[in-house]
């Protein structure tokens, strides 16, 4: 299902009313939903960006929308949406100053995607060795960042962001040769398309799920 222009223009609204990239914004409420307002998730996700009813008492407190069915609207689904995003980017720079704009970017698209608690604790396992904090640190660390006894799926957080933001230079810029495997920039650009693409999802989830396996090795040996 294409986005329509309608919708276009109203992610154009709430993404420069919270100050976040209308690109990124448009591309992922495409993986999201693929731009179909009534969409339900697997868990009862909410329509265009997938809102949780579970998030309704924060957006009705907010005034951003007053009831749970009021997800289903356009407008008051990408509101709520940018509104949680741009939340959990503020937390990002409130937790690790230090991170890039891009990382920053990158962590609150795994906390909107895979939860908040995850990434937090994968900072404080950081922290506590004075390890540096980044996207690929974080990344590293997922696969031990425990939370009521479970951790993320490390492969699911990397496929989603590679089909919002694209390719992870800054891990080249940052000087890193430790990355996890199958999240390259090389290996993004050789065998994946654009962001939204059909190859380059099915691409990037193969090469996520090496890098998940990766993780799991580094972390039972070492």
């Amino acid at each position: 299902m294409s986005i329509s222009g309608e919708i276009l223009s109203l992610i154009k609204q709430y993404a420069i009313q919270y100050g976040l990239p209308y690109d990124y914004v448009r591309r992922q409420v495409d993986t999201e939903s693929g731009g179909d307002p009534n969409a339900v998730g697997g868990i009862g996700e909410i329509g265009l960006m997938q809102i949780s009813p579970m998030l309704a008492t924060d957006l009705i407190a907010a005034g951003i929308i007053s009831i749970s069915k009021d997800l289903y609207d356009p407008a008051k689904n990408l509101n709520a949406g940018c509104w949680k995003l741009s939340h959990l980017l503020a937390g990002m720079k409130t937790q690790a100053p230090e991170l890039s704009a891009d990382d920053a970017y990158r962590l609150a698209l795994v906390s909107y995607n895979g939860g908040p608690g995850y990434v937090k604790q994968a900072i404080k396992q950081l922290r506590a060795r004075n390890a540096a904090v980044n996207y690929a640190s974080v990344l590293e660390e997922l696969p031990t960042a425990y939370v009521s006894g479970r951790t993320v799926q490390v492969a699911m957080v990397t496929s989603y962001n590679e089909r919002i933001v694209g390719r992870t230079d800054t891990m080249l810029a940052q000087g890193r040769t430790n990355f996890p495997a199958g999240i390259t920039p090389a290996s993004a650009a050789s065998t994946s398309g654009a962001p939204g693409s059909d190859k380059g999802p099915k691409a990037l989830t193969w090469l996520a799920l090496a890098g998940a396996t990766y993780l799991a090795w580094r972390h039972l040996f070492n």
